[in-house]
């Protein structure tokens, strides 16, 4: 493919966002549930925005980054 080519294939796309922090490193299943627990009982309005964008990265990785017994105790905190 020549150069200008490249350039442009990659011009039309999008940027994509950068890796979050759980994707870029190793982080202890307990400080995740942790994180994820703290930010279920947030309930302040300034900070409501902040928090949903930090469940959004979170949610997806709880499956993958803990273990069983540990996820099984966040799905139970969730429906609380």
């Amino acid at each position: 493919m020549p150069v200008a080519a490249a350039t442009a294939a990659a011009a039309s796309q999008p940027p994509s966002h950068p890796p979050s922090l759980l994707q870029v490193y190793e982080i202890l299943p307990s400080l995740i549930l942790q994180v994820y627990l703290f930010l279920l009982k947030a309930y302040q309005q300034d900070t409501r925005e902040l928090v949903r964008t930090a469940l959004e990265i979170l949610v997806p990785a709880l499956p993958r980054r803990l273990p069983m017994p540990d996820y099984q105790k966040a799905v139970r905190y969730t429906k609380r």
